[in-house]
């Protein structure tokens, strides 16, 4: 039997979840606009209009200031994730998209997508990587060394590029002993 991809069923969950949750967002817009009109319309029948319209002023000031906290948060965690992959970590927050990066109501941040997003970063603009990032690949003198039959060792970029199977397949056939430390 085939092994189970499981990054591969996680990644695609979340990225259903992802869309169901603009989905649900974008309908409750409307639905949130008719409740206001609701509210005002009574607050009118009742006669507490002025009470009403501060308390709107007071609902639009805590939007703000949660818009505020989390545009700080989105800042903080993605200074956080470029640490160590960028040579400015400040750099992401000038190339992505803030509002892509959603915050719970709790004040959470999905951590894989902001690591998505700064990974894609560094693939688009490689220049902007830190030091030892994706720079050029400079390769060991040992990793032209042949293994058995001739074939090539391989080398840690080649892990990172192949599927499981494909690993396996070269640990079987012997072009991991050299990164394995196994002797010929």
């Amino acid at each position: 039997a085939e092994p189970t991809d499981w990054k591969a069923k996680f990644d695609a969950q979340r990225e259903i979840n992802r869309k169901l949750e603009e989905r649900v967002k974008g309908e409750a817009g409307p639905l949130k606009k008719q409740v206001e009109d609701l509210t005002t319309e009574l607050a009118k029948a009742q006669g507490r209009e002025a009470e009403h319209a501060e308390l709107q002023k007071q609902r639009e000031t805590e939007t703000k200031a949660l818009a505020k906290a989390n545009d700080r948060i989105r800042k903080a965690e993605i200074r956080a994730a470029a640490a160590g992959v960028l040579r400015d970590p400040a750099d992401a927050l000038l190339y992505l998209n803030l509002n892509d990066i959603e915050v719970s109501d709790d004040g959470e941040i999905d951590t894989a997508t902001v690591k998505e997003a700064i990974e894609g970063l560094v693939k688009s603009k490689p220049y902007l990587a830190a030091e030892g990032g994706a720079g050029p690949t400079i390769h060991s003198p040992t990793a032209n060394r042949e293994g058995p039959a001739g074939k090539k060792q391989w080398t840690q970029a080649d892990i990172d590029r192949a599927t499981p199977e494909q690993i396996t397949a070269a640990k079987r056939e012997g072009l991991l002993n050299e990164l394995l430390g196994i002797k010929p």
